[in-house]
């Protein structure tokens, strides 16, 4: 294996230990392995970031966009069709003796 295949072995390999260890963002993985193997001299600095005007690249970011954007609506949608708890009922013997205790009270002036 010539370096530049170990270079880029070794540039794959470190950034699936960081994409399955979850500590950053995959976006940040991505970007860093792409300026290490610019750095390396591995990817042509002018044609580094050509892939972006892909697009597949977009419809990627694109659904990205919109799953964010979704996620939160998602978990309300689900937190709003659970059934509310029961309601624990009242005890009959307190209403009744409140309302006997406000018909009996002595008005205030």
């Amino acid at each position: 294996m010539t370096t530049d295949q170990i270079i880029v072995f070794a540039i794959l390999g470190l950034s699936l230990v960081f994409f399955m260890w979850g500590r950053w963002r995959y976006d940040v993985v991505a970007f860093t392995a792409l300026i290490v193997a610019v750095v390396a001299g591995i990817v042509p600095t002018d044609a580094a970031f050509a892939g972006f005007g892909h697009p597949a690249v977009i419809t990627v970011a694109a659904v990205l966009v919109i799953s964010g954007f979704l996620a939160p609506l998602i978990s309300l949608l689900w937190l709003a069709t659970q059934p509310a708890p029961p309601r624990r009922p009242q005890p009959p013997g307190r209403l009744a003796t409140m309302w006997v205790a406000e018909i009996q009270a002595p008005e205030r002036s």
